[in-house]
């Protein structure tokens, strides 16, 4: 959560662009750095507006 609201909403970028990063590295690596986890979790939070 810290990284997307941080590295992008703060630098003007959207975080749907992050998402759209993490899906793709979340399929070519699904176990690297937790992304089996942290995809679902953010696209939680993106449904209920927290992103």
């Amino acid at each position: 959560m810290t990284q997307v609201l941080d590295e992008w909403k703060e630098d003007g970028r959207d975080p749907a662009e992050f998402l759209t990063t993490l899906v793709r590295q979340a399929q070519k690596h699904p176990y690297a750095e937790c992304n089996f986890l942290k995809k679902p979790f953010l696209d939680a939070c993106q449904q209920i507006g927290v992103l």
